[in-house]
Formats: C-alpha cells, structure tokens, sequence
C-alpha cells in the first residue's frame, strides 16, 4: 500500500513538472492565461458597447422620436474586457499593446487595419472592401478614419463610394469633407508621414440615396502606392458617418509570372536551372529548399532581365531540392512580384 501510495506520488509530481515546462515554453501571460484581458470591463459589462438614446426626427411626419444608438465602450475600446497590465493584451509574455481602434479580427482579410470603431462588429471598417454593398462601415461619429493595404501596388486615378442601406432616411450620414492619403509603408493613422493625394469640401455629388455609387476622379494621377487612409473630416450633419463600399480605380502594377524550362542535377552537389524569359521586368528571384514548402529557403535575386539560367553548387549529397522562380519589377521604389513559377525538383 505504501509503495502504491509513494508511486502515486511521484506520478503526481512528474506531471506536473512536465505542464511546469511546457507553459515555460508557450510565454503565455500567467496572469491572463493567455486571454490578454484582465477581467470584464465595469463600464459596459463585457459586451463591448454601451447605449445612449437620442433624439431622431421622422422624415415623413417630422416628429421627434428617441432612438437607442449602441457605440463602443470608451473604456475598454469595444472589446467588452480591460487590457492585461502583464501582457498588454496580447496573452504572451513580452507582449504590447496595439494602440489603434481596429478591433475586429477580420480587418486583415480585407486590408483594413486601424480604423474608427464601427457602433457594432456588423458594421466595422473591414465592410468597406468586403464588396458587398449589403454591409457597411458605420460610425458614432460625424469624423473618422480608416486605414487599409490595397491589394496590389496601384496608381490611382480616382475612386468609388457607394452608399449604404438607410441613407435615404438618415440623411446626414453622407461625408461632407475627407481628405485620401497614400504610401508605400504601413503608418499608423496618426503618422504625419501620409502622402496627400486628393481632398473634397462641401462635398455635392453624395446624395440621400441607399445603395448608390458615386465616382471621384483625382485632377493628376497619384504615384503607385500600397497603403492608403481616408480621413472623414465631417459628416452631412447626422450623429454617425456610413457608407457601404469604398474602391480605388487606377493603374494596377503586376509582373509577368514565369516559368522553369529545365531543373536537373549538374555535377555530384549542384543544380542547374532554366526558365523563360520576360519582358518589362528589373530580374528574377530563384528560390531553392529541402522543404517542398520551401521552409527556410535561400532566395537568390538577379537583377537583370536578361538573366535565363542559374547553376547552384555546394548543396548536400543525396537530398532532394525543390526550386522555384518568379519575377520582379520596381514602382515608385516598391517591389512588385509575380507568382512563384510551378516548382521542380532535384535529386541529389
């Protein structure tokens, strides 16, 4: 009984060493456990909005009514808890804080990534590219932001917003003064480093009317650019600011995908290879791995168009390499890639 008792013991023990050792190894924040909150937030509850009713008119019979309007919560930014004073809200050790309103977890799916808090999570920034003109970006606000990375490197000539749902009845919600920014490196919204590409005042050309788009054409063609703001200097005179849909028009930079003519064994530890040539472009990037997934991969770049062939040596005896390649260009001092060619591979 006593050594059944004593081996228990050491069971016990041991396990719980071996969970000691494996929250070492994760850094997760012992003191949120790894939930970057620390706890719910007084002010709203932990549902992340509060209310406030407000008076609205009746467009048809012109009387006052009160309307209960939901806004994120000043106190925890929307996120129903309080940051964690250990972690900073990341749940790992070591962590930070992000300072920028974006609180939905679906801004990166659209490009969107510091913006104004929406009244709700259904009407949050990433709406405005989702292009579905049934959702909309809608804030408590008669000014506000938001931030986003196109999807590729673009010249724009102008752009187009398209109204929302209830427009025709909240008049007001239309922006009046905005101001389009550009760059080509991400900058947090309140950066001075924004480069100012066109500005409307005492905008005419929005009107009260759900689910319409409206083209805006820039006097001079902006320079190619990656990471744009719209700032929403003032409303049409309602409480919130909204619209369904916002898209850039211009001249779109790609370059030409590539493809590998011939991968094969040169010598006892190189490989040889061959792709075809594309016009238009500054070079080529070769990349090669013992990974097929090309995890730590060596990326060589050619910096000449004319270059067709690459022989690689002093690669390990009997592995089998995977190589690929593609092409590139320079914009306005960004480089613009295309897809990775097919892979091939090599024994060696």
């Amino acid at each position: 009984m006593l050594k059944k008792s004593l081996s228990l013991v050491l069971s016990f023990i041991m396990l719980c060493t071996c969970f000691v050792g494996i929250t070492a190894q994760a850094e997760t924040c012992r003191r949120c456990n790894g939930t970057g909150s620390s706890g719910v937030c007084p002010s709203c509850g932990g549902v992340g909005v509060t209310a406030q009713q407000l008076p609205q008119t009746d467009p048809v019979t012109g009387s006052i009514y009160f309307q209960t309007i939901y806004m994120p919560c000043s106190t925890c930014g929307g996120s129903g808890h309080m940051l964690c004073p250990s972690c900073g809200g990341t749940g790992r050790v070591g962590g930070s804080s992000d300072s920028g309103s974006s609180s939905s977890a679906a801004a990166s799916s659209h490009g969107a990534y510091e913006y104004t808090a929406g009244v709700v999570d259904t009407e949050d920034g990433p709406n405005l590219f989702d292009k579905n003109k049934e959702t909309k970006y809608n804030i408590y606000a008669s000014s506000g932001y938001i931030c986003w990375k196109a999807p590729k490197l673009i010249a724009v000539t102008g752009y187009v917003i398209t109204t929302a749902n209830d427009t025709s009845v909240y008049k007001g919600r239309n922006p009046k003064n905005w101001v389009l920014y550009a760059s080509n490196k991400k900058l947090p919204a309140k950066s001075k480093k924004w480069k100012k590409i066109h500005t409307v005042k005492n905008d005419k050309k929005l009107k009260a009317k759900d689910f319409t788009s409206y083209s805006f054409k820039l006097k001079k063609k902006a320079k190619a650019y990656r990471y744009y703001k719209l700032q929403i200097l003032d409303n049409k005179g309602d409480t919130c600011t909204q619209l369904s849909e916002f898209k850039l028009k211009g001249t779109v930079y790609t370059s030409p995908k590539t493809a590998i003519k011939k991968a094969e064994k040169k010598g006892s530890a190189g490989i040889k290879i061959s792709w075809d040539k594309k016009s238009g472009i500054k070079g080529y990037q070769l990349q090669y791995s013992t990974n097929k997934k090309f995890k730590k991969a060596t990326t060589v770049t050619f910096s000449k168009a004319s270059a067709v062939s690459k022989t690689v040596n002093k690669l390990e005896k009997g592995k089998t390499y995977y190589v690929r390649v593609r092409t590139y260009k320079v914009v306005n001092k960004v480089k613009v890639t295309s897809k990775w060619s097919k892979k091939k591979s090599v024994q060696l």
